[in-house]
């Protein structure tokens, strides 16, 4: 059998380049499936085609959520291991110590962008700290 050509880019090109159509003649659509795409995301680019678009997901919204729930039930991640707060604090701890560099990192970084605050906050935990009575009563 021939290899049919394109309708729409007008090239010959084989089969399995087409779409299966049961009531064409020789059971393929008309444009390959590279212009068949374009063609497709032209009209759906156009605002009639977003109004199509919207109205169908407006005709169809229970149906859509009911294939979203269920196809999310199958290709969903697994959910991860529920861990108490104590194996999730004992975690972080282990990761800090592992990365301590890392953060220091991001320590020095914050105070050079925030210098002038930084040393005032340490100016007053100084007057704080020898002036306890005073800092208490005010």
């Amino acid at each position: 059998m021939d290899s049919p050509t394109c309708g729409h880019c007008h090239q010959i090109k084989p089969e399995a380049e087409f779409h299966r159509r049961r009531a064409s003649p020789n059971g393929r659509q008309r444009n390959c499936k590279l212009c068949q795409r374009q063609l497709v995301n032209a009209r759906r680019a156009t605002a009639e085609g977003k109004q199509v678009r919207l109205a169908y997901v407006a005709r169809n919204k229970l149906r859509i959520q009911a294939y979203n729930c269920e196809w999310n039930r199958h290709h969903a991640p697994p959910r991860a291991k529920r861990t108490s707060s104590a194996e999730k604090r004992e975690y972080h701890r282990t990761y800090r110590l592992a990365h301590m560099d890392r953060y220091r990192g991001y320590a020095r970084k914050y105070y050079w962008r925030n210098v002038e605050r930084e040393r005032e906050r340490a100016r007053i935990r100084e007057y704080e700290k020898y002036h306890k009575n005073k800092a208490a009563a005010a």
